[in-house]
C-alpha cells in the first residue's frame, strides 16, 4: 500500500520491485492511495510498467478525483466507481467498533462523526480515532462537535430564526459571537451551506430520507424549520451562501 507523497524516485524503486516474481504467491498487488497526487514525473516513471505489466503484477490506483489522472494512465486502467456509504450504515459500523473497543459513545457523537466523514468509511474511522484519542473512552456529541469544528443544529438554526424574523441585528450579533469565540467564519459558512441544502431537501421530500446525512430526529427538526420558508427562498439562501464561501479573500 503506497500513500502520498508519490515522488518519481520512489515510484522508480517500485518499478524495480515489480520486475521480480513473488516468492510464493501468484500475484504482487500494489495499491496506490490518493493516486491523483502523483506528480507528472512520477507518472512518467510508472507509465512503461502500466503499459506492459508483468503477468504477476496488479496495480490498484485509488482516488477521489479521477479527472486528475492523466489520460495516458486512465486509458490503461479499468475504472470502478464506488458509491458513498449510507449514513445509517456508517453509524452502525462505528457503533459496533465502539462496543468491541469498550468505548461509550452517544448516538449524537457517532452521528457527528459520520457527517464529518461524508460517506467515506476511512474518513469516518479516522475521525473516530481522533475523537477517542482526544476524549477517551466516553464520547459526547458536544465534545466531538468541538473537536471536529462542526456546529450544532441549534447554532445553525439561529440563522434561519433571524431570517424568519427579518432581524438584521440578530444576524450581526451571531457573526460577532462567532468571531469572539474564535470560530473560522469560512468554515461556518461551509456548514451553513450544507444546512440550507438539507433544509431544501427536507422542504421538497418527506423525511426521513437518505438524501440527508442525519438521524431521523434531526431530519424531523429540519423539516419543521423548512416549513417556514418557500423552496425559492431556500434555493436563494443556498446560492448566496455558496457564493460567499467561494469568494476568495472575503474572510
Amino acid at each position: 500500500l503506497l500513500r502520498p507523497p508519490h515522488r518519481a524516485s520512489f515510484l522508480r524503486e517500485l518499478r524495480e520491485s515489480v520486475r521480480y516474481r513473488p516468492a510464493k504467491d501468484r500475484y504482487k498487488i500494489f495499491i496506490i492511495d490518493e493516486a491523483h497526487q502523483i506528480t507528472s514525473e512520477a507518472f512518467n516513471a510508472l507509465l512503461k510498467t502500466l503499459e506492459e505489466p508483468p503477468e504477476w503484477a496488479v496495480f490498484i490506483l485509488c482516488t477521489t478525483e479521477a479527472h486528475k489522472i492523466p489520460t495516458t494512465i486512465a486509458s490503461r486502467c479499468q475504472q470502478f466507481n464506488f458509491r458513498s456509504v449510507e449514513f445509517a450504515e456508517l453509524v452502525e459500523r462505528m457503533k459496533w467498533i465502539c462496543s468491541q473497543e469498550g468505548i461509550e459513545a452517544e448516538a449524537e457523537a457517532l452521528a457527528v462523526i459520520a457527517q464529518a466523514g461524508e460517506g467515506s468509511v476511512r474518513d469516518s474511522l479516522s475521525a473516530l480515532d481522533q475523537a477517542i484519542a482526544s476524549c477517551g473512552t466516553k464520547l459526547s456529541g458536544a465534545a466531538v462537535r468541538d473537536l471536529l469544528g462542526l456546529f450544532s443544529l441549534n447554532a445553525l438554526g439561529a440563522v434561519t430564526d433571524a431570517l424568519a424574523a427579518s432581524d438584521s441585528a440578530k444576524m450581526l450579533d451571531l457573526v460577532s459571537e462567532l468571531e469572539r469565540n474564535g470560530h473560522q467564519l469560512q468554515h461556518y459558512v461551509r456548514e451553513l451551506a450544507r444546512y440550507f441544502r438539507n433544509l431544501l431537501v427536507a422542504r421538497i421530500r418527506s423525511v426521513p430520507t437518505r438524501l440527508i446525512a442525519a438521524p431521523a430526529p434531526e431530519q424531523e427538526s429540519l423539516a419543521a424549520t423548512a416549513k417556514n420558508f418557500s423552496e425559492d427562498d431556500l434555493t436563494r439562501y443556498l446560492q448566496i451562501t455558496l457564493d460567499v464561501y467561494q469568494e476568495e479573500g472575503i474572510f
